[in-house]
């Protein structure tokens, strides 16, 4: 199993809710992240959460933190 970030998805979802492209110029500046931060987030290249950061993505993207990190079964056995 691995911890991982699921805010592409989530990211996907807001853009077909609201039938626009978001660009990460507007992640950036509505929750105050630099634009490593949330392409890192995007790309699932996060091994360590701040809560911090968690709490600024769920408020953009109105959600719970567990929607943003998500435990994923990879398939192998244990």
């Amino acid at each position: 199993m691995a911890i991982r970030s699921n805010l592409r998805v989530l990211h996907s979802l807001k853009e077909a809710k609201e039938g626009r492209r978001i660009p990460y110029r507007e992640i950036v500046s509505n929750t105050r992240l630099t634009k490593a931060q949330v392409s890192r987030y995007m790309n699932n290249g996060i091994k360590l959460f701040h809560a911090d950061t968690i709490e600024s993505l769920c408020h953009y993207y109105k959600c719970k933190p567990g929607d943003i990190i998500v435990l994923e079964n990879n398939g192998s056995a244990a």
